[in-house]
């Protein structure tokens, strides 16, 4: 099929017959994208993470030794850690206590008052 591409605003667009839309389940949006000097046009994901898990599969397995993690449970890291015998606490608590302070009405900038455009010119 053969279509005329028209003026929309500064771009430029297709028509597409409601037939075509239909069958590709198009809706209201599309992504599009350039492959190979075609425009290409897809229905959007129905959900957000629709396709991950076929792109995952697509990547390949992951060949990293994960063994050390299995069965690895936070109680088992703190039974196995102990604190340093030289570790102290500190006396007071490690918090930052800084506020800034609120901006008042008084430091806010002076606006001209309404109806007057602010003058070039300086009175003598």
């Amino acid at each position: 099929m053969r279509a005329k591409i028209i003026r929309i605003g500064n771009s430029r667009g297709i028509r597409l017959p409601k037939p075509i839309l239909e069958a590709s389940g198009i809706t209201d949006e599309a992504d599009v994208t350039v492959e190979d000097g075609r425009i290409v046009l897809l229905r959007p994901p129905k959900h957000p993470r629709e396709g991950w898990a076929a792109a995952i599969e697509a990547i390949g397995g992951d060949e990293e030794d994960w063994s050390d993690w299995d069965n690895t449970s936070g109680e088992a890291l703190e039974e196995d850690w102990t604190w340093p015998e030289d570790f102290t606490w500190p006396d007071e608590p490690i918090v930052s206590t800084y506020i800034s302070p609120p901006s008042t009405p008084s430091e806010a900038p002076k606006s001209p008052k309404p109806g007057r455009a602010p003058s070039s010119r300086q009175r003598k």
